[in-house]
């Protein structure tokens, strides 16, 4: 391996893409030869100690860190950020929280590192229950984030599909020619439960968690190019040539079935699918729909908290009124589908996931035809957790301080409380 930075950089990218992957042997073995190196050594033994974070192995994870922070006492933006997370899921908070208190007063850092930065201080003083500075690092970081984004697209959107989808105009609409009952879409807003519902159905051996899958989405889009329209309703769909959707469906299912053969269902979380609930209803009327809800106002401020990817799809989650009115707007078409759809759909409440464990369980897996496993209940134990914003939490057991978290910010959420008419 050549010893000069940027060739160094290079590999250390490709070792956090592994990482992404949950590719975690592959990843350590080049963060480990990075480590032993002359360039970003204490960002390298980080990356070891991300690695083992990931794994679940805190012990691990302490140790490659400390040895990170001994290499360079004053640590880079990377290794601040994997600090915070080991310091969250070791309840080690104070050096991590003094650090990155001083880390953010970098003058030379972008706003995006000093964002980042933020929201990962701010999470550990959340759990520290310092909320009042905890907030402050969750705004400013927000505003420092926040995409240009117009709320009108997605409540033309909402009614638009709203128009078009109803019983008189589902109900002629030509027979998918598929019987599969392996697919079961998992659907709701980020943060309403979506990765603990998976994880509780993909504990059972006949169930294979597939994360959230791009198909449905890519279907429509070509669904899209043919008919030119920009909403497209049963009208369209009817419209196109037989046997197309048909095609379009098969080629979902052999997706699934390259996932995993064997399973008997398949979930797909993607939270977006509750905008083609319509298409999938077509599509796929062996299909299970699971929707998850939680109380409005930690859905809301759960989604504010965390750092989403900035692109359309959830340009919302960095603004308390635009989150507000997503809400919103999903909730009313969810309650459209429900009057109008022919195939089952089922509401979960994350807080009665919660409190009423077996039962909600017990329900779900009758819900997808499936008989009662005790592997459901150690959910939290499996080990092919792979990372999303909520891979922290699915590998824990249920705790009860999730719930009305928003009560600890009550004070800054006043506008955010009046817009969803919400106050417990």
């Amino acid at each position: 391996m050549r010893q000069s930075p940027r060739n160094i950089r290079l590999h250390l990218q490709h070792a956090h893409l592994l990482l992404a992957q949950c590719r975690y042997a592959d990843a350590t073995d080049i963060f480990s030869r990075l480590s032993e190196g002359r360039f970003y050594k204490d960002d390298a033994l980080a990356g070891i100690a991300q690695a083992w974070e990931r794994q679940g192995d805190i012990g691990k994870a302490r140790h490659y860190i400390d040895l990170s922070l001994k290499h360079n006492p004053t640590p880079s933006v990377l290794v601040l950020q994997i600090l915070a997370d080991i310091a969250f899921q070791s309840d080690n908070l104070d050096r991590a929280i003094d650090h990155l208190r001083t880390g953010i007063q970098d003058e030379n850092l972008s706003l995006m590192d000093q964002a980042g930065l933020r929201l990962s201080l701010g999470k550990l003083l959340d759990k520290r229950g310092l909320y009042d500075e905890a907030f402050m690092h969750f705004r400013i970081a927000n505003e420092q984030l926040a995409p240009v984004y117009d709320w009108r697209i997605l409540g033309d959107r909402c009614l638009a599909l709203i128009q078009k989808f109803t019983i008189q105009t589902i109900k002629p609409l030509p027979k998918v020619a598929i019987d599969s009952d392996k697919p079961v879409f998992v659907v709701g807003l980020p943060r309403s439960g979506t990765s603990l519902v998976e994880r509780i159905l993909a504990s059972h051996p006949d169930v294979h968690g597939a994360g959230e899958l791009e198909q449905v989405h890519l279907i429509a889009e070509k669904i899209k190019r043919v008919t030119g329209a920009q909403n497209p309703g049963p009208d369209d769909l009817a419209s196109l040539e037989s046997g197309y959707l048909h095609h379009l469906a098969v080629q979902y299912i052999n997706h699934l079935e390259s996932l995993n053969k064997n399973a008997k269902r398949i979930i797909d979380k993607m939270p977006g699918n509750l905008m083609y609930l319509g298409l999938i209803s077509t599509l796929f009327p062996g299909a299970k729909i699971i929707h998850c809800v939680r109380n409005p106002l930690d859905t809301c401020l759960s989604c504010y908290f965390q750092r989403f990817n900035r692109s359309n799809a959830l340009a919302y989650t960095f603004n308390l009124d635009a989150l507000a009115f997503t809400w919103q707007q999903q909730e009313k078409l969810m309650d459209h589908w429900k009057s109008v759809l022919p195939v089952p759909i089922m509401d979960v409440t994350y807080e009665d996931v919660v409190n009423d464990f077996d039962s909600i369980a017990k329900s779900l897996l009758e819900f997808c035809d499936l008989e009662w496993d005790e592997s459901v209940r150690s959910y939290h134990k499996s080990e092919d957790v792979c990372y999303t914003a909520s891979y922290e939490q699915v590998r824990k057991p249920l705790y009860k301080s999730s719930l009305n978290r928003w009560l600890n910010y009550k004070p800054h959420i006043q506008s955010l409380i009046a817009q969803l008419g919400f106050d417990g």
